[in-house]
C-alpha cells in the first residue's frame, strides 16, 4: 500500500486500525512530517523511516509486519529535497517466490521528492 500521509502523528490510531483491519503486508508512506529523534511506533509493525532534516514537512516511512524478515538497506537524503528509505523483505524460510520467480528477498524503496525548494 502506498499513501501520501500529510502527517502521521495525528492519524496514528486510524493508520494502525486500517493496517490491522485490512491485513496490510507493506505500507509505504510519504509526507510523514515526523521529527528526527521522536519515536513513532505502530503495534505489530517494524517502522523504517527517514525524516526530513532542517524543514518541517516531508519524510518517508515503510511499515512491515513484525512477522516478516525486513531490514533497512539504504537511507539517502540530499539537502532535504530528495529522501528515500529502502528495506529488504525476506520470508522466514530465506526465499520468496513472486510470479514464478524465486528470490532471496524483495527490495522496496519509498521516495519523496519536493516539487520545489520552498517546501
Amino acid at each position: 500500500m502506498h499513501w501520501n500521509a500529510e502527517g502521521v502523528s495525528n492519524t496514528k490510531e486510524e493508520l494502525e486500525h486500517f493496517l490491522h483491519e485490512n491485513n496490510i503486508n507493506i505500507c509505504c508512506r510519504q509526507e510523514t512530517h515526523l521529527q528526527e529523534g521522536k519515536p513513532f511506533k505502530i503495534r505489530g509493525y517494524q517502522v523504517i523511516r527517514s525524516d526530513r532534516q532542517g524543514k518541517k514537512k516531508g519524510g518517508v516511512m515503510t511499515l512491515v509486519p513484525n512477522n516478516k524478515n525486513a531490514r533497512e538497506t539504504d537511507r539517502l537524503m540530499e539537502e532535504a529535497e530528495f529522501i528515500t528509505t529502502g528495506c529488504k523483505v525476506c520470508p522466514k524460510s530465506g526465499t520468496l517466490t513472486l510470479h514464478g520467480t524465486t528470490t532471496t528477498g524483495t527490495v522496496l524503496l519509498s521516495v519523496r521528492f519536493a516539487p520545489n525548494q520552498e517546501q
